[in-house]
């Protein structure tokens, strides 16, 4: 009985061993449809491989689907991981790389075993992305020291024919542990041990790490280069949590900043530790300010109140006091009239000069 994907001998349909063809070509295998599409082989870009990578091929990833058919049954997740090796070695047969990836995706996440890398390795390289399949490849060999001399040297061969296509990036990032991301694809948590194959052109590296603030870096790679990428990642700063309510919809603000407005639900702010001026406003309501401090990790609750904004026309006191001071000017104004004494020599009254000569 062969091992989970161990078994060395070669499958078909009627478990004949294939009739090897001479110059890398394609073996046959027996079927009773003559119809059937034969397995293909992968060259990248459309280039005949050496002839030791053919028979690594034709070793490798057909004959260990049998490893798969007849290993006793054990738990639910290898069950699960055999089944879709199986699903994606007759995609694989079939030409259907998509399906071929996805499957042998899904059967390494659930078993992470060395030869499903390899097979990852061939159906990226046959769909065109030969960064990733030099990747798969160097997994391959480094979890399983036991691969044969003729097979790593053959493995070391496609990935000396494809680094020509790529690019090759030497990451120096801290923290230790930091993940270093192109768009989904993770290139690996630091300290990287060796320069990492990235596709050629405008790269953008995303960077982050447990507690401190993410980065991004971008660089420019050439194809058969080596580029540098440095970053130092900042520990982020202690936190709290400030849940703000009010009575109304407001704005809020922190520190001067406008944060966030409340509503139906909380407004949740994370806010350093330390004091902060908070300050609420909304149409038609006084605003509210106040002083909040925070500890490291704590969580706050705050409900604010505000009172209706009543303009200053609207209020009894006002006309009292406007009134008031009406009343208080008029009576001024009366007792100004009656002790003041006209001048004679101003007003329509003649004057001592015009009296002198009879004006």
């Amino acid at each position: 009985m062969c091992a989970f994907f161990a078994c060395p001998r070669p499958w078909s349909p009627r478990r004949r061993r294939p009739t090897a063809l001479g110059n890398g070509a394609r073996a046959r295998r027996a079927s009773p449809n003559r119809n059937e599409r034969r397995p293909r082989h992968l060259s990248y870009p459309h280039r005949a491989v050496a002839p030791v990578l053919a028979r690594l091929r034709a070793s490798l990833l057909v004959p260990l689907l049998l490893a798969h058919l007849v290993a006793p049954a054990s738990a639910q997740p290898e069950e699960a991981a055999r089944s879709l090796f199986v699903e994606g070695a007759g995609a694989y047969q079939r030409g259907d790389f998509p399906a071929a990836l996805s499957a042998f995706e899904r059967s390494y996440a659930l078993r992470p075993v060395p030869v499903v890398l390899f097979n990852l390795a061939q159906t990226l390289r046959a769909l065109e992305r030969p960064a990733e399949a030099i990747e798969a490849y160097r997994g391959y060999l480094d979890a399983d020291p036991d691969v044969d001399a003729t097979r790593r040297a053959a493995v070391n061969d496609a990935i000396e024919e494809l680094s020509a296509l790529v690019a090759f990036v030497r990451f120096e990032v801290s923290p230790t542990g930091a993940e270093v991301s192109l768009g989904e694809r993770s290139l690996g948590r630091a300290p990287f041990a060796r320069p990492v194959a990235v596709d050629p052109g405008s790269q953008r590296f995303h960077i982050r790490a447990e507690g401190h603030v993410a980065t991004q870096r971008s660089a420019t790679l050439t194809a058969g280069r080596e580029a540098r990428v440095t970053a130092t990642l900042a520990p982020v700063a202690p936190e709290g949590t400030l849940r703000v309510v009010s009575n109304v919809p407001a704005d809020v603000r922190v520190d001067a900043a406008l944060v966030g407005r409340t509503g139906d639900t909380p407004l949740e702010l994370q806010l350093g530790v330390g004091e902060h001026t908070l300050e609420l406003s909304a149409r038609g309501y006084r605003a509210h300010r106040e002083r909040v401090a925070l500890g490291r990790d704590e969580v706050r609750d705050l409900r604010v109140d505000l009172a209706v904004h009543e303009p200053i026309a609207g209020r009894w006191w006002f006309w009292a006091a406007l009134g008031g001071v009406v009343l208080v000017g008029v009576a001024v104004a009366i007792a100004v009239a009656a002790t003041a004494s006209p001048s004679p020599l101003e007003g329509h009254l003649p004057t001592a000069t015009a009296l002198r000569f009879g004006r």
